[in-house]
């Protein structure tokens, strides 16, 4: 997939357009951006081609999935999650985990696009999925969701979740799923 984005990046106005991009995510995610360049680095592929895989609801077209989230009778809580892409496959996905000062946060991703993709969950008890909205209008003006709940899966609390929601802006309309297991408190966001 990363050589055809690249081919597409020999266009100029592509090249222009992904460059602005690139942009956005450095004024609004700048953390994520340091990791898009990093994973860039390791592939050996150009930054924009990593910026294009890493926003496929901007660059290409999205499938869809579903979660669903049930607060047994005993108090124990069910988070189920599925993927409909066939782009997921046993060769390009991963469980990768990030360790930060004091806490961590483990996601299930495909290899070219960052944590929190799919689902994640982290050392603050908080688990986390993601869905894409059928029919929504896109903000090119905004970084890609993946780029935004990459950091919103570093959340504490669900009311922490909540307001980074909130401030989140994105190119694409998502939902977000969040457990807060310590609290034991649900809730979906459409952004």
């Amino acid at each position: 997939a990363a050589a055809r984005y690249v081919r597409i990046l020999e266009d100029p106005d592509v090249s222009a357009f992904v460059g602005w991009g690139q942009g956005q995510i450095e004024s609004k995610a700048p953390d994520c951006m340091a990791e898009l360049a990093g994973r860039a680095a390791g592939a050996g592929i150009p930054l924009g081609a990593m910026v294009m895989l890493s926003s496929p609801d901007i660059f290409s077209f999205e499938g869809g999935c579903t979660t669903a989230i049930l607060e047994k009778a005993d108090g124990s809580w069910l988070f189920s999650h599925n993927e409909d892409e066939a782009g997921f496959t046993p060769d390009n996905v991963a469980l990768v985990k990030y360790v930060y000062d004091d806490a961590w946060v483990v996601g299930y991703t495909m290899a070219e696009t960052l944590t929190g993709r799919s689902f994640a969950y982290n050392s603050h008890g908080m688990v986390f999925s993601s869905n894409f909205l059928m029919g929504a209008r896109k903000d090119i003006s905004h970084p890609s969701r993946y780029v935004m709940i990459r950091d919103i899966i570093k959340a504490r609390s669900l009311e922490e979740t909540l307001e980074l929601m909130e401030k989140a802006e994105t190119a694409t309309a998502f939902s977000l799923n969040a457990l807060d297991t310590r609290a034991g408190r649900a809730a979906n966001v459409e952004k």
